[in-house]
C-alpha cells in the first residue's frame, strides 16, 4: 500500500496542551503552551521539522504533559512518512526508521507509531520487519481496520496468501466499506489457487517462487536468479538507481502464465508487485529471456522511485529501451509512423498497456520506446532524474514534462519522431 493510501487508513490528530487557568501559574506552564501552539501551526503546515523542535521545546519545559508529548511523537512519525516518500538511500532509510522509533519510544501504546515504522519498513521493502510492526499495531488496536489491511499487505509481500487473506477478511469484517479490500482478498485466492506447491529460493535481493513440477524447473529458477541479478547491475548502471530491497519473483508454466493474463497473449510479463513471468520454452534463447528479465525488473524499480505513478508510456519506454528491444522490423514500423504522423496522443497511453484496445498495442510499445529512447539521448540522465522524480511527488505528466523538459505531451511525441527518423532510417535507434 503506498502513502497515499496509508494515510487514507491512518490517522493521527494533535492537539492543544492546556493552558493555565489560575492566574499565578508558572511560567513555564504558559511557556510551553505557547511552544505547543506554534508547533500546532507549522504542523498544519506540513513542516514538520519545524514542529518537532517546538514540540521538543514544550516537552522540555513541561515534561509529563501528555499532550505535548503526543504532539510531538506525532511530529517524528509524519516526519518519517515524509523522509519514507523520497529518494530511500540507507542514510535517508536510517533517518525515517530512527523518526518512527522516536515516536513509539514517546507514545509506546498507540497503533498509529507502529504503522508508521511498519510502512516505512514495507517503503524499503524489509516486510519482515514491517509485518512485525503492523502485527504489534494490530495487538494494539484489534478493532482498526486500517492496522489489518496493513498487517494482510506484508503477510502478502511475505508470500504468505493465507495469511494475508484472512487478516483482509478480518479488516472487512471491522469495516465493510473496504472495496479495494474485496478487490485484494479476491487477487490473493486465485494466485493461491494458482501457486499451491510452488517452492522458494531466495538472496538478499530476489525471492523466486516456482512451479517445481516444470521440466528441469529448480535449474531454471537457479539461472534465473543469475539472470534477474545481472539485470539489477545493469539497471543500476543505465539509471544510477537500484530497487529497494527484495523483489518477488513469480514462475509459472507457461500454460498457467497465459491463463493470469486473461487473454493478453502478447504480454512477455507482468508487474503488479510482484515481478511474473512464464518459465522459458525450450526453444527460447537465453539473451530472449534476459531481455523479459530486465524489462520487468525496469517496471519493478520505476514503480518504488515514483510511487507507481510514472505514466505507462514512459514506463514502458524504458523498460524496453534498458532492455535491447530493438530489431529492423520495428525499425520499418517505426519509420511508417514517422511517414503519416499516426501517432497515439501520449494522453491516452497513461494507464496500463493492459487496459488499451489490442488493435493499438503494438504501436502503443513502439511509440513508448521511440518517444522514452529520444528523451533519454536529447536530455540525458539527470533529466530523465528529475522527470521521475516530479512524478514521485505527484506532479501531473503534462506539468511535470512542461517543467522539466519545457515540452507538451505532443511536442514531445512529434519531435521524438522528426529527430529519430534519420537514425530509424539506418537502423541505428539503439
Amino acid at each position: 500500500m503506498r502513502l497515499g493510501l496509508v494515510l487514507a487508513v491512518l490517522w493521527c490528530a494533535i492537539a492543544r496542551a492546556a493552558s493555565p487557568e489560575a492566574p499565578h501559574a508558572a511560567s513555564a506552564i504558559s511557556d510551553a503552551a505557547v511552544w505547543n501552539d506554534r508547533g500546532i501551526r507549522h504542523f498544519q503546515e506540513e513542516d514538520y521539522r519545524s514542529a518537532r523542535t517546538c514540540f521538543e521545546t514544550a516537552s522540555r519545559l513541561r515534561p509529563d504533559d501528555a499532550t505535548i508529548r503526543f504532539n510531538l511523537a506525532s511530529a517524528h512519525a509524519r516526519l518519517a512518512l515524509r523522509i519514507a516518500r523520497g529518494r530511500m538511500t540507507r542514510p535517508v532509510y536510517a533517518e525515517a526508521v530512527a523518526e518512527a522509533e522516536r515516536a513509539i519510544a514517546l507514545v509506546p501504546h498507540h497503533a498509529f507509531f507502529h504503522n508508521v515504522l511498519g510502512f516505512v519498513y514495507q517503503e524499503m521493502r524489509n516486510h519482515e520487519d514491517a509485518f512485525r510492526a503492523f502485527a504489534r499495531a494490530a495487538e494494539l488496536d484489534p478493532r482498526d481496520s486500517g492496522s489489518r489491511v496493513l498487517l494482510g499487505n506484508a503477510a502478502y509481500e511475505l508470500d504468505d496468501l493465507d495469511g494475508a487473506i484472512e487478516e483482509w477478511r478480518r479488516a472487512l469484517g471491522l469495516n465493510p466499506e473496504g472495496g479495494e479490500v474485496l478487490d485484494r482478498i479476491e487477487k490473493a485466492d486465485r494466485e493461491r489457487k494458482l501457486e499451491r506447491g510452488f517452492r522458494t529460493i531466495a538472496n538478499e535481493r530476489f525471492r523466486i517462487r516456482y512451479d517445481p513440477s516444470f521440466p528441469d524447473a529448480e535449474r531454471l529458477a537457479r539461472r534465473m536468479l543469475e539472470i534477474l541479478e545481472e539485470a539489477r547491475r545493469h539497471v543500476a548502471a543505465e539509471l544510477s538507481r537500484r530497487g529497494n530491497g527484495s523483489v518477488t519473483v513469480v514462475v509459472y508454466p507457461p500454460e498457467e502464465f497465459r491463463a493470469l493474463t486473461e487473454g493478453h497473449d502478447w504480454t512477455g510479463g507482468l508487474y503488479d508487485g510482484k515481478i511474473r513471468v512464464p518459465f522459458p520454452a525450450f526453444d527460447q534463447k537465453e539473451e530472449r529471456f534476459r531481455a523479459l528479465a530486465i524489462h520487468e525488473y525496469v517496471h519493478a524499480v520505476l514503480y518504488d522511485w515514483t510511487d507507481g505513478r510514472c505514466p505507462a508510456w514512459l514506463n514502458e519506454g524504458l523498460a524496453q529501451v534498458l532492455a535491447g528491444e530493438w530489431d529492423r522490423s520495428r525499425a520499418e514500423a517505426a519509420r511508417r509512423m514517422a511517414r503519416e504522423s499516426s501517432f497515439v496522443p501520449l494522453a491516452n497511453l497513461e494507464e496500463s498497456f493492459l487496459r488499451i484496445d489490442r488493435s493499438f498495442v503494438e504501436e502503443a510499445y513502439l511509440e513508448s520506446y521511440v518517444v522514452a529512447h529520444w528523451i533519454i539521448d536529447t536530455y540525458g540522465t539527470s533529466r530523465l532524474h528529475a522527470l521521475l522524480n516530479a512524478f514521485a511527488r505527484g506532479v501531473s505528466t503534462e506539468e511535470a514534462l512542461r517543467a522539466v523538459l519545457r515540452a507538451t505531451g505532443d511536442e514531445i511525441l512529434r519531435e521524438a519522431f522528426e529527430e529519430a527518423t534519420t537514425g530509424l532510417a539506418l537502423g541505428e535507434v539503439p
